[in-house]
């Protein structure tokens, strides 16, 4: 019968080592059944052998221990060492990293000329190599058609904040900008798309110490030393010069319009010339070698693409001096060639302006600092908004949104823009990184305050200041029945912001045209004698019905103030 957990005595003191009753499980001192009828030895016999006639081995006395050892020679035992001989130069490395190097098959981390990647796995950035992306996992990858992470590339860098140098790079971070949107970390892109002027990636990296090597008839030029050169940050009025001098930036970002990645296909892995009166303690064993044609090749094709290009003459990195490091390169004088040094200065080139932040105005044609666009813009677009004549305007302002750093059109995808960590982020040549909080602060010096606005009625979509008003008409006919009064009076510009920007107090209008009842108005002043009239800053522009009694009746054929009275389109 089959025993089963229902069969089972449930009897409170039942004993579990015997619950059926019985003797308890125990060795038993018959013989094994199992082994009745075999061949083996008789349990009886075994244990019926005599003690006597078994002989115990001799056993070795203390005495005899001391000359066995006295007569063996001790091996010549090498102290102790984390570190390992790994060729006949003795070169070590630490016993540790030699395992990983052997049975880590993850990556090729040991091969890197990073360190950081090499000994822990990651980049300066502090990521990992498995790095988000979405690109197809399908798609068919080659060194001649994409640019990867940890490829070498050429770009142009403001070393001393007066010159322009060839910098040799390694790449660290590649991001896919997309506005209004968080950057996509890219592991590798199309080689074909970097240099295209809509091209939105941007390109971090660490440049690489190169040392000359004399000419002895070898085509190289210069050689890695395995150091990365570090620079001190550009200065601004907030920082001092004791601090900036301490400040060590290893990594910098560049446009990839700005950058040739052919360098990297020349570079050769190799040792430096054995004949070279550098010291070998500056080169690695492993370094990478870099032909004289190559960077002179590198150095025009940069040069001319900064020269050929107005919206990259202020793309390029600028520091103000080197902390470490071999930098700008030089190379040795060969037999039928001079010394080179990749190095020239930028004033007296067509960069010189943009490089001391100012720029021609596109409308009429004054050189402007790049602080001061987004004011000297707006100044424009709202006079032509308002229909008042300026003789300095050699290009109009574009009817179709006007951009606010450069009053072109933004309709069709042209100067796209949005909001980034409060900064605009624009795709405009002439754009620039502010504040947009801070610029959009009416103050007497900068009246101005034309700033980009998201639209807060469901259409997603970001418009300057200046142009809100003809996108509501536009987009959202009936917006002033669900617009908040907050929000109106983010889109208000002021009597006094309209009088510091130049516009003539016959064409001041109320903007927005429907204001909150409870708004107070603001007190325009009657002495018109100067260009900037007198005019008390409030939270909306000056009421026609308020001032309508103290108004004088408008002469015959003049602008009645009441008929400028009318909606902004």
């Amino acid at each position: 019968m089959t025993t089963t957990a229902s069969s089972l005595p449930t009897v409170k003191d039942t004993d579990l080592l015997r619950p059926f009753g019985g003797k308890y499980p125990a060795i038993s001192t018959d013989v094994d059944r199992s082994m009745v009828g075999t061949t083996n030895t008789p349990a009886e016999s075994i244990a019926g052998l005599d003690p006597e006639t078994i002989n115990p081995p001799n056993m070795m006395t203390s005495e005899d221990l001391d000359n066995l050892f006295a007569s063996v020679t001790p091996p010549d035992i090498t102290p102790h060492s984390l570190f390992a001989d790994v060729n006949d130069n003795g070169r070590q490395a630490h016993k540790k990293t030699i395992i990983r190097t052997f049975f880590d098959m993850t990556h090729d981390s040991h091969s890197s000329h990073d360190r950081l990647q090499r000994v822990r796995g990651y980049t300066i950035g502090g990521r990992s190599w498995a790095r988000e992306s979405t690109a197809d996992t399908n798609l068919t990858v080659s060194s001649a058609t994409h640019f990867k992470l940890g490829d070498l590339f050429t770009t142009l860098i403001s070393h001393n904040n007066t010159h322009l140098a060839l910098a040799i790079a390694k790449s660290t971070v590649i991001k896919k900008m997309q506005p209004g949107a968080k950057p996509v970390s890219m592991p590798v892109i199309p080689r074909a798309e970097l240099p295209l002027a809509e091209s939105p990636y941007i390109i971090s990296g660490q440049v690489l110490s190169l040392v000359p090597i004399p000419y002895d008839g070898t085509p190289f030029a210069c050689a890695w030393d395995g150091k990365f050169v570090s620079f001190s940050l550009k200065k601004n009025k907030q920082t001092s010069s004791d601090e900036t001098s301490r400040i060590r930036n290893l990594q910098f970002s560049v446009t990839s319009r700005l950058i040739d990645c052919n360098i990297h296909d020349a570079a050769c892995s190799g040792r430096a010339p054995c004949d070279s009166d550098i010291d070998s303690d500056d080169i690695p064993e492993k370094t990478w070698l870099f032909p004289s044609a190559n960077l002179l090749s590198a150095w025009n094709y940069l040069w001319n693409q900064l020269m050929g290009d107005e919206t990259l003459h202020n793309k390029f990195p600028i520091f103000t001096s080197v902390c470490d490091g071999v930098f700008p390169y030089t190379t040795s004088p060969a037999p039928d060639s001079p010394g080179l040094c990749y190095s020239l200065p930028i004033q007296g080139t067509a960069i010189e302006e943009s490089h001391r932040n100012r720029s021609t105005c596109r409308v009429c044609g004054l050189v402007i600092k790049e602080t001061d666009r987004q004011q000297h813009i707006g100044r424009h677009i709202l006079q032509s908004v308002l229909g008042v004549r300026d003789s300095t305007v050699k290009v109009p302002v574009s009817k179709e949104y006007p951009c606010g750093t450069c009053a072109g059109p933004t309709d069709n995808g042209n100067c796209k823009m949005g909001i980034k960590s409060g900064k605009l982020n624009s795709e405009c040549p002439s754009a620039y990184s502010f504040m947009v909080n801070r610029a959009g602060e009416f103050r007497d010096k900068r009246p101005c305050t034309n700033i980009p606005i998201k639209c807060p009625l469901g259409c997603d979509q970001t418009h300057w200041k200046y142009n809100f008003l003809r996108h509501l008409d536009e987009r959202h006919p009936q917006w002033t029945k669900v617009v908040t009064k907050g929000f109106l009076s983010t889109i208000q510009v002021s009597s006094a912001e309209q009088a510091g920007l130049e516009i003539p107090e016959n064409l001041v209008i109320e903007w927005p045209p429907v204001l909150p009842s409870s708004d107070s108005p603001t007190t325009v002043s009657q002495d018109s004698s100067s260009r900037k009239r007198s005019i008390s800053p409030g939270p909306r522009s000056p009421s026609r019905r308020s001032n309508k009694e103290n108004e004088a009746p408008p002469e015959e054929g003049g602008n009645s103030r009441t008929k400028k009275k009318t909606r902004i389109i």
